[in-house]
């Protein structure tokens, strides 16, 4: 009888893996369009709020994509002011990313309903807590002078032709939200990550070690060419909830490319266990890398299938043939391999992705055909032999 104990209880499906709680987020959006919808009763003709900005709902929608674009190129802005050129801007479903040598431009329509996000370059090594903070900052600076200049204009102006002013004003003040300190999932506000950078300096050499990583990785470095002491600062602080998620990726991502196989899988797991606070985006793509891993290193063919199945429960995935390609190679279904890599190749150029581990995706997929090819020919030269 094994009595042996898995090291990776989740991976090898010996235990569940965590079960997300109700979300807090929603509770922020409900508090949101509860402003909102008092907003519409305030600006009704006979609403209780006569005196107050106008609202137009139509107009309101693009308004805050511009509130949201403000708030977040001015993290960009004091970034750049500070020695951290600008990698990444996202508003809603609009996708900017440096990727490599090229910028990459999409439009993500499963985001068209999110926030905003700025990514900043930092150099490794050249942390300053100062210029951090006042690049977190700058977003909420820029969200209330454009709330105040709305206002300004409004008291000089009016509400504007459509209640255009009035409906710039209410969707400035959704950037205001930034300066609540909390915590989501794999989001903290703007305020609580400031909070963090004065107060917290173990966890915030920590977090700026992980923004420096994935700087590395946009400029396109292999995950075994970033900055091992990078790594470890990324790793050394405690990782309270779903905060440890794009950290422990990142470090099994590393190993992966180092050939250390073990500690690719203690970094999976710890991914897996922390994936509770992820969203359904996040801990598809960890189901499919389990899938993946399962596949390929286990060698266990069913299990891979297992969380396959399960990634493909959370939502339509853009892409899932690298993971039929891993789980063929497994059954031995090499041709079937070969048709999937092609796909997840496509897949690949299409996105016109060029950061470390696109490039680190492209290595795989070419190993992975090596090895197919490799296994039909030796299965071609048998069933030779054997006539």
């Amino acid at each position: 009888m094994n009595t042996s104990v898995s090291l990776t209880p989740i991976l090898d499906l010996a235990q569940e893996p965590p079960t997300p709680p109700k979300s807090r987020f929603r509770v922020l959006r409900l508090v949101l369009y509860a402003c909102i919808g008092a907003a519409i009763g305030v600006m009704a003709p006979d609403g209780f709020g006569a005196g107050l900005p106008g609202f137009n709902g139509l107009l309101w929608f693009p308004f805050l994509y511009i509130a949201i674009a403000i708030h977040e190129l001015a993290h960009l802005a004091v970034g750049k002011l500070t020695g951290m050129p600008p990698g990444g801007l996202i508003v809603g479903g609009f996708v900017l990313m440096k990727s490599g040598d090229r910028w990459n431009f999409r439009f993500d329509r499963q985001r068209i309903f999110s926030g905003g996000m700025a990514i900043p370059l930092p150099s490794k090594h050249s942390f300053r807590i100062d210029a951090f903070a006042w690049m977190t900052a700058a977003g909420p600076i820029a969200s209330i002078l454009t709330t105040l200049a709305c206002w300004l204009a409004f008291m000089k102006y009016g509400t504007g032709t459509w209640d255009w002013i009035g409906s710039f004003f209410w969707a400035s003040c959704v950037g205001l939200f930034s300066l609540i300190p909390f915590s989501a999932g794999l989001q903290k506000s703007d305020a609580a990550r400031v909070l963090m950078l004065l107060k917290d300096p173990q966890s915030a050499r920590a977090w700026m070690a992980a923004v420096a990583v994935q700087a590395e990785n946009a400029r396109g470095l292999l995950p075994h060419e970033w900055d091992a002491l990078l790594v470890e600062q990324m790793l050394a602080a405690s990782q309270k909830g779903g905060e440890s998620v794009f950290r422990e990726l990142m470090a099994y991502f590393r190993a992966l490319d180092l050939n250390d196989e073990v500690s690719a899988f203690a970094h999976l797991e710890l991914t897996l266990a922390a994936s509770a606070k992820a969203g359904k985006a996040v801990r598809q793509a960890l189901y499919f890398e389990a899938a993946e891993t399962t596949a390929l290193l286990k060698h266990n063919a069913a299990n891979a299938r297992v969380w396959r199945d399960r990634a493909l429960k959370l939502r339509k995935p853009e892409s899932g043939a690298c993971v039929d390609g891993a789980i063929a190679i497994a059954e031995g279904r090499f041709e079937d391999a070969l048709r999937e890599i092609e796909k997840a190749r496509a897949f690949l150029v299409k996105r016109k992705l060029d950061s470390g581990l696109a490039r680190f995706a492209h290595q795989r997929l070419n190993e992975r055909e090596r090895e197919c090819r490799a296994a039909l020919s030796s299965a071609l030269a048998k069933s030779s032999a054997s006539t």
